[in-house]
């Protein structure tokens, strides 16, 4: 059976797992969310690549040649590198969804945003995306600094504090302090699809989030045993207890909290 690790600086990546799940229901997955280093989107690069690659050494230790980084930051800052290092291992990232407007033509035609953290909007392979997918600028580009610290607190305390985390959006995407419209927000942070309907509440736009997009080409390049039993659990791990692996249902994955 495929062993596949998918890691976050935090929660957020369960965005990406909730979807990677339904599509590869034939595998065994293991998160493990940093959250003692998190959030990742205000580390250097060199600290976001060592907690990488402490993390990685880990999956490997349990067997895992497939690795999904479900993070932004850590994709940016990491991922190359990684592939560089681990040349035996196959590495998956996830970026902002900038490329969707070229997908989806009628989009440019239409104001949207992009929202990332401040280590993502800073990092090469950022600037890299935009030259590459939004040559002409067609986006608007904004970064906030506490969203997905505020969404991975609200883990912790059992509810989503949404007046916190309304007044960093509202704050974020209206930087200047006046309101303007937008058609759609490009989710650029794994943490940001929890909250995509307060988003709709404090923007009037819908969200885009490349969850489902990154786990249907992951599932397209694996090759999974399809006469394996279907799993309908995954192992989790929290790096605040770094010696404990539990046993999560699948189905704990809607809603929030989690589990």
């Amino acid at each position: 059976m495929l062993k596949i690790g998918i890691f976050d600086s935090g929660i957020g990546g369960l965005s990406v797992l909730r979807e990677v799940a339904k599509l590869m229901d034939r595998c065994e997955i293991y998160y493990f969310a940093d959250r003692l280093n998190a959030p990742y989107g205000n580390k250097t690069k060199e600290e976001v690549f060592t907690f990488c690659q402490s993390i990685v050494e880990d999956f490997i230790s349990h067997g895992i040649d497939t690795i999904l980084i479900a993070c932004n930051s850590a994709t940016a800052m990491a991922i190359n590198e990684l592939r560089t290092n681990y040349p035996n291992i196959r590495f998956f990232g996830i970026e902002p969804f900038i490329n969707v407007i070229n997908l989806r033509p009628e989009l440019k035609k239409q104001k949207g945003v992009v929202l990332t953290t401040k280590i993502t909007a800073d990092s090469m392979r950022f600037q890299s995306l935009k030259e590459r997918y939004d040559p002409k600028e067609h986006l608007v580009y904004r970064v906030s600094k506490n969203l997905a610290k505020i969404i991975e607190d609200s883990f912790d305390s059992g509810r989503l504090n949404e007046d916190e985390i309304s007044k960093e959006i509202v704050d974020s995407i209206f930087p200047s302090g006046q309101k303007e419209s937008y058609d759609y927000i490009i989710l650029g942070c794994t943490h940001y699809p929890f909250v995509k309907e307060l988003f709709k509440a404090n923007v009037g736009a819908q969200s885009i989030s490349p969850c489902y997009h990154v786990a249907k080409h992951m599932a397209d390049q694996c090759v999974i045993n399809e006469d394996a039993q279907i799993v309908d659990f995954f192992y989790y791990r929290d790096s605040r207890s770094p010696d404990l692996w539990r046993k999560v249902k699948k189905q704990n994955l809607e809603g929030f909290p989690f589990f």
